[in-house]
């Protein structure tokens, strides 16, 4: 696979042209065979906040490690575990560790939602709970909206086949 990916990245600069996945990789050799390069941009770039951390993939992760220097890290994240969406593109629970691990990092946990209202937030709790890689010791979630705010009902269909569930919606 890695060979893959090297022929990959040398033909897309061949033919002029970078899609994500590359910019990454080339901005990674950019800041490891540059040091200077790496020096400059952490001068601009003192303070890093990175939003929705918990979706970042291991380029990504190697990339905010070239960055942000582990002494004085001046680096703020958010994130949530139990959000981790982008699993099909690399994100795991195991990079929130890392980042505990590699900067040290203090976790502050925000529990009480205010969007939603008590009928979603129980319901959340209960899925939640069964996710197996959640982070030890998190507190469920809160709301002070009232319960019964909640239009219509909350159902759960399953279907035999994508032609079946398609029919339904």
């Amino acid at each position: 696979l890695p060979e893959l990916f090297e022929c990959y990245c040398q033909h897309l600069l061949k033919s002029n042209r970078l899609d994500f996945g590359a910019l990454l990789h080339f901005a990674r050799q950019l800041l490891i065979n540059h040091p200077a390069v790496t020096r400059i941009l952490r001068v601009g770039w003192s303070h890093v906040c990175v939003d929705e951390f918990q979706d970042t993939n291991k380029a990504q992760y190697d990339l905010l490690r070239l960055i942000v220097p582990e002494s004085n890290p001046n680096l703020f994240v958010v994130a949530d575990d139990d959000q981790i969406i982008y699993q099909w593109n690399g994100a795991s629970p195991e990079r929130l560790q890392a980042l505990q691990r590699d900067y040290q990092m203090n976790v502050l946990q925000l529990p009480e939602n205010y969007r939603c209202p008590r009928e979603i937030i129980d319901l959340a709790n209960r899925l939640i709970m069964h996710n197996r890689l959640r982070t030890q010791g998190k507190q469920l979630l809160t709301t002070r909206r009232q319960a019964g705010m909640v239009q219509g009902v909350i159902r759960l269909n399953s279907y035999q086949t994508p032609e079946d569930e398609s029919a339904a919606v």
